[in-house]
Protein backbone atom coordinates (compact mmCIF):
# COMPACT_ATOMS: atom_id res chain seq x y z
CA UNK A 1 0.00 0.00 0.00
CA UNK A 2 1.25 3.50 -0.90
CA UNK A 3 2.52 5.49 2.10
CA UNK A 4 0.32 8.39 3.22
CA UNK A 5 1.88 11.86 3.44
CA UNK A 6 0.35 14.43 5.79
CA UNK A 7 0.92 18.15 5.21
CA UNK A 8 0.24 20.52 8.11
CA UNK A 9 -0.78 24.11 7.29
CA UNK A 10 -1.37 26.84 9.87
CA UNK A 11 -3.54 29.63 8.47
CA UNK A 12 -4.04 33.21 9.60
CA UNK A 13 -5.43 35.72 7.09
CA UNK A 14 -3.90 33.72 4.26
CA UNK A 15 -6.70 33.95 1.70
CA UNK A 16 -4.65 35.59 -1.04
CA UNK A 17 -2.34 32.62 -1.67
CA UNK A 18 -3.99 29.78 0.28
CA UNK A 19 -5.63 28.03 -2.66
CA UNK A 20 -2.36 27.92 -4.58
CA UNK A 21 -0.67 26.36 -1.53
CA UNK A 22 -3.40 23.71 -1.18
CA UNK A 23 -3.44 22.96 -4.91
CA UNK A 24 0.33 22.36 -4.86
CA UNK A 25 -0.38 19.49 -2.45
CA UNK A 26 -3.37 18.14 -4.36
CA UNK A 27 -1.29 18.14 -7.56
CA UNK A 28 1.47 15.92 -6.14
CA UNK A 29 2.48 12.93 -8.25
CA UNK A 30 2.25 10.89 -5.03
CA UNK A 31 -1.52 10.66 -4.52
CA UNK A 32 -2.00 9.18 -1.03
CA UNK A 33 -2.19 12.45 0.87
CA UNK A 34 -3.73 14.05 3.94
CA UNK A 35 -3.97 17.79 4.56
CA UNK A 36 -4.38 19.13 8.10
CA UNK A 37 -5.42 22.79 8.16
CA UNK A 38 -5.62 24.80 11.39
CA UNK A 39 -7.22 28.21 10.93
CA UNK A 40 -6.19 30.60 13.71
CA UNK A 41 -9.22 32.95 13.77
CA UNK A 42 -8.62 34.49 10.35
CA UNK A 43 -10.41 37.79 9.70
CA UNK A 44 -10.32 37.56 5.90
CA UNK A 45 -12.09 34.92 3.80
CA UNK A 46 -9.60 32.14 4.59
CA UNK A 47 -12.32 30.12 6.33
CA UNK A 48 -14.53 30.35 3.27
CA UNK A 49 -11.71 28.96 1.10
CA UNK A 50 -10.91 26.18 3.59
CA UNK A 51 -14.59 25.23 3.90
CA UNK A 52 -14.69 24.34 0.20
CA UNK A 53 -12.66 21.26 1.09
CA UNK A 54 -14.69 20.18 4.15
CA UNK A 55 -16.32 17.23 2.34
CA UNK A 56 -13.02 15.95 0.95
CA UNK A 57 -11.99 12.98 3.11
CA UNK A 58 -8.32 13.83 2.57
CA UNK A 59 -8.70 16.95 4.71
CA UNK A 60 -8.70 17.39 8.50
CA UNK A 61 -9.91 20.92 9.23
CA UNK A 62 -9.95 22.78 12.54
CA UNK A 63 -11.19 26.32 13.15
CA UNK A 64 -9.79 27.74 16.38
CA UNK A 65 -12.14 29.55 18.76
CA UNK A 66 -9.33 31.87 19.81
CA UNK A 67 -5.86 32.69 18.49
CA UNK A 68 -3.21 30.15 19.49
CA UNK A 69 -0.23 31.25 17.39
CA UNK A 70 1.79 29.50 14.69
CA UNK A 71 3.78 27.12 16.86
CA UNK A 72 0.80 25.79 18.81
CA UNK A 73 -1.17 25.34 15.60
CA UNK A 74 1.59 23.29 14.01
CA UNK A 75 1.94 21.24 17.18
CA UNK A 76 -1.81 20.45 17.08
CA UNK A 77 -1.58 19.65 13.38
CA UNK A 78 1.17 17.09 14.01
CA UNK A 79 -0.94 15.49 16.75
CA UNK A 80 -3.88 15.19 14.33
CA UNK A 81 -1.76 13.78 11.47
CA UNK A 82 -2.31 10.11 10.57
CA UNK A 83 0.19 9.83 7.70
CA UNK A 84 3.31 7.69 7.51
CA UNK A 85 5.24 10.84 6.62
CA UNK A 86 4.70 14.45 7.73
CA UNK A 87 5.72 17.79 6.21
CA UNK A 88 4.84 21.46 6.65
CA UNK A 89 3.72 24.21 4.30
CA UNK A 90 3.13 27.90 4.98
CA UNK A 91 -0.12 29.38 3.71
CA UNK A 92 1.58 31.38 0.95
CA UNK A 93 4.17 28.88 -0.30
CA UNK A 94 4.03 25.94 -2.72
CA UNK A 95 5.47 22.46 -3.12
CA UNK A 96 7.14 21.18 -6.28
CA UNK A 97 4.76 18.53 -7.63
CA UNK A 98 7.25 15.65 -7.29
CA UNK A 99 8.27 16.50 -3.70
CA UNK A 100 6.49 13.63 -1.95
CA UNK A 101 7.45 10.99 -4.51
CA UNK A 102 11.13 11.98 -4.67
CA UNK A 103 11.64 12.46 -0.96
CA UNK A 104 9.92 9.22 0.05
CA UNK A 105 12.19 7.36 -2.38
CA UNK A 106 15.24 9.21 -1.02
CA UNK A 107 14.37 8.37 2.59
CA UNK A 108 13.67 4.72 1.83
CA UNK A 109 16.70 4.19 -0.41
CA UNK A 110 19.05 5.75 2.15
CA UNK A 111 17.39 4.40 5.31
CA UNK A 112 16.75 7.87 6.73
CA UNK A 113 14.36 9.36 9.29
CA UNK A 114 13.83 12.47 7.20
CA UNK A 115 15.34 14.60 4.46
CA UNK A 116 15.75 18.34 3.87
CA UNK A 117 16.05 19.90 0.43
CA UNK A 118 16.64 23.18 -1.43
CA UNK A 119 14.38 26.22 -1.76
CA UNK A 120 13.35 28.39 -4.69
CA UNK A 121 12.17 31.93 -4.01
CA UNK A 122 9.34 33.45 -6.07
CA UNK A 123 7.56 36.79 -6.01
CA UNK A 124 3.90 37.38 -5.21
CA UNK A 125 2.95 36.37 -8.77
CA UNK A 126 4.99 33.16 -8.72
CA UNK A 127 7.84 34.52 -10.83
CA UNK A 128 11.29 33.17 -9.97
CA UNK A 129 13.41 35.81 -8.25
CA UNK A 130 17.10 36.55 -8.94
CA UNK A 131 19.75 35.79 -6.32
CA UNK A 132 18.36 32.43 -5.25
CA UNK A 133 19.33 30.73 -1.96
CA UNK A 134 22.45 28.68 -2.60
CA UNK A 135 22.82 25.54 -0.51
CA UNK A 136 26.05 24.34 -2.15
CA UNK A 137 28.09 25.29 0.94
CA UNK A 138 25.68 23.43 3.19
CA UNK A 139 25.83 20.39 0.90
CA UNK A 140 29.65 20.36 1.15
CA UNK A 141 29.46 20.59 4.95
CA UNK A 142 26.85 17.83 5.05
CA UNK A 143 28.91 15.53 2.84
CA UNK A 144 32.02 16.15 4.97
CA UNK A 145 30.15 15.47 8.23
CA UNK A 146 30.35 19.09 9.45
CA UNK A 147 26.74 20.17 9.00
CA UNK A 148 25.69 19.91 12.65
CA UNK A 149 28.05 22.59 13.99
CA UNK A 150 27.00 24.91 11.17
CA UNK A 151 23.33 24.38 11.98
CA UNK A 152 24.00 25.20 15.65
CA UNK A 153 26.16 28.29 15.10
CA UNK A 154 24.35 29.81 12.08
CA UNK A 155 27.30 31.46 10.29
CA UNK A 156 26.27 34.24 7.91
CA UNK A 157 27.96 32.65 4.87
CA UNK A 158 25.91 29.43 4.90
CA UNK A 159 22.24 29.24 3.92
CA UNK A 160 20.47 26.59 6.00
CA UNK A 161 17.66 24.36 4.66
CA UNK A 162 14.11 25.32 5.64
CA UNK A 163 11.53 23.11 7.33
CA UNK A 164 9.07 23.39 4.41
CA UNK A 165 11.66 21.70 2.19
CA UNK A 166 11.73 18.64 4.44
CA UNK A 167 9.82 15.39 4.68
CA UNK A 168 9.96 13.35 7.89
CA UNK A 169 8.87 9.94 8.98
CA UNK A 170 5.84 10.49 11.21
CA UNK A 171 7.54 8.89 14.21
CA UNK A 172 10.46 11.32 13.93
CA UNK A 173 8.45 14.54 13.83
CA UNK A 174 5.96 13.37 16.47
CA UNK A 175 8.87 12.76 18.84
CA UNK A 176 10.26 16.22 18.05
CA UNK A 177 6.84 17.89 18.31
CA UNK A 178 6.99 18.78 22.06
CA UNK A 179 9.84 21.22 21.30
CA UNK A 180 7.22 23.53 19.82
CA UNK A 181 5.47 23.94 23.16
CA UNK A 182 8.67 25.33 24.70
CA UNK A 183 10.11 27.44 21.89
CA UNK A 184 8.72 30.32 19.88
CA UNK A 185 10.94 29.71 16.87
CA UNK A 186 9.59 26.73 14.97
CA UNK A 187 12.13 26.09 12.19
CA UNK A 188 15.62 26.29 13.58
CA UNK A 189 15.32 24.26 16.85
CA UNK A 190 13.63 21.44 14.90
CA UNK A 191 16.51 21.52 12.40
CA UNK A 192 19.03 21.27 15.25
CA UNK A 193 17.29 18.48 17.14
CA UNK A 194 16.50 16.45 14.02
CA UNK A 195 20.17 16.39 12.99
CA UNK A 196 21.30 15.77 16.56
CA UNK A 197 19.03 12.81 17.32
CA UNK A 198 18.06 11.24 13.98
CA UNK A 199 19.48 10.07 10.69
CA UNK A 200 18.60 13.04 8.50
CA UNK A 201 19.53 13.46 4.86
CA UNK A 202 19.95 16.41 2.54
CA UNK A 203 19.22 16.56 -1.18
CA UNK A 204 20.33 19.73 -2.95
CA UNK A 205 17.29 19.84 -5.19
CA UNK A 206 14.40 22.32 -5.09
CA UNK A 207 11.37 20.80 -3.38
CA UNK A 208 9.37 23.89 -2.45
CA UNK A 209 8.85 27.50 -3.48
CA UNK A 210 9.06 30.27 -0.91
CA UNK A 211 6.87 33.21 -1.83
CA UNK A 212 8.43 36.57 -0.96
CA UNK A 213 5.98 39.45 -0.58
CA UNK A 214 5.36 42.42 1.68
CA UNK A 215 3.26 40.45 4.18
CA UNK A 216 5.33 37.26 4.35
CA UNK A 217 6.93 36.25 7.65
CA UNK A 218 10.30 35.75 5.95
CA UNK A 219 10.33 39.44 4.98
CA UNK A 220 9.88 40.51 8.60
CA UNK A 221 13.27 41.75 9.79
CA UNK A 222 12.24 42.03 13.42
CA UNK A 223 14.50 40.20 15.84
CA UNK A 224 13.36 39.29 19.34
CA UNK A 225 16.46 38.86 21.51
CA UNK A 226 14.68 37.00 24.32
CA UNK A 227 13.08 34.50 21.94
CA UNK A 228 16.38 33.90 20.14
CA UNK A 229 18.29 33.45 23.38
CA UNK A 230 15.58 31.09 24.64
CA UNK A 231 15.96 28.97 21.53
CA UNK A 232 19.76 28.94 21.85
CA UNK A 233 19.71 27.92 25.50
CA UNK A 234 17.14 25.17 25.00
CA UNK A 235 18.19 23.79 21.60
CA UNK A 236 21.89 24.43 21.03
CA UNK A 237 24.49 22.19 22.73
CA UNK A 238 26.52 24.13 25.29
CA UNK A 239 29.80 23.91 23.35
CA UNK A 240 28.27 25.91 20.48
CA UNK A 241 26.16 28.45 22.40
CA UNK A 242 28.75 31.22 22.68
CA UNK A 243 29.58 31.22 18.98
CA UNK A 244 25.89 31.01 18.14
CA UNK A 245 24.98 34.05 20.26
CA UNK A 246 27.82 36.01 18.64
CA UNK A 247 26.58 35.10 15.17
CA UNK A 248 23.01 36.05 16.09
CA UNK A 249 24.19 39.53 17.13
CA UNK A 250 26.17 39.68 13.91
CA UNK A 251 23.00 38.89 11.95
CA UNK A 252 21.08 41.56 13.84
CA UNK A 253 23.85 44.04 13.09
CA UNK A 254 23.59 43.29 9.36
CA UNK A 255 19.83 43.83 9.40
CA UNK A 256 20.23 47.12 11.28
CA UNK A 257 22.99 48.29 8.95
CA UNK A 258 20.89 47.56 5.86
CA UNK A 259 18.06 49.53 7.49
CA UNK A 260 20.52 52.42 8.08
CA UNK A 261 20.25 52.03 11.86
CA UNK A 262 23.99 52.34 12.27
CA UNK A 263 24.22 52.94 16.02
CA UNK A 264 22.15 49.82 16.68
CA UNK A 265 24.32 47.88 14.24
CA UNK A 266 27.42 49.03 16.10
CA UNK A 267 26.01 47.97 19.49
CA UNK A 268 25.18 44.54 18.11
CA UNK A 269 28.65 44.09 16.63
CA UNK A 270 30.29 45.04 19.94
CA UNK A 271 28.11 42.46 21.71
CA UNK A 272 29.04 39.92 19.04
CA UNK A 273 32.73 40.52 19.70
CA UNK A 274 32.21 40.16 23.45
CA UNK A 275 30.68 36.73 22.97
CA UNK A 276 33.19 35.55 20.37
CA UNK A 277 36.18 37.72 19.49
CA UNK A 278 36.71 36.99 15.82
CA UNK A 279 39.11 39.21 13.87
CA UNK A 280 36.97 38.79 10.73
CA UNK A 281 34.20 40.80 12.46
CA UNK A 282 36.39 43.81 13.28
CA UNK A 283 36.21 45.23 9.73
CA UNK A 284 32.40 45.33 9.80
CA UNK A 285 32.43 46.74 13.36
CA UNK A 286 34.64 49.63 12.21
CA UNK A 287 32.38 50.18 9.22
CA UNK A 288 29.39 50.47 11.57
CA UNK A 289 31.38 52.86 13.80
CA UNK A 290 32.26 55.16 10.88
CA UNK A 291 28.65 55.28 9.72
CA UNK A 292 27.47 55.98 13.27
CA UNK A 293 29.92 58.88 13.68
CA UNK A 294 28.97 60.38 10.30
CA UNK A 295 25.26 60.15 11.14
CA UNK A 296 25.80 61.88 14.49
CA UNK A 297 27.87 64.66 12.90
CA UNK A 298 25.16 65.26 10.31
CA UNK A 299 22.48 65.25 13.04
Amino acid sequence: MMNKVTTVISVYNGAKYLEAAIESILNQTHKNIEIVIIDDCSKDNSREIISKYKDDERFIIRFNEFNLGLNKNIQIGVELATGDYICFLDQDDMFVETKFEEQINYIQNNHLDGVYAATQEVDENGNILPNQPNLDNFEKLYNSGNAFKTICTVPSDVYLPMSQSALFKAKTIKELNPIRSRLFLNDWPILIKSFEKYNIGFMNKIMFQLRKHSESATNDQSWNKSITLQAIIMAVPSEYQQECIANMYNLRASLCYNAKKYSQALRCMLLSLIWDFDKSKIKFTLKCARKTIKAKLKG
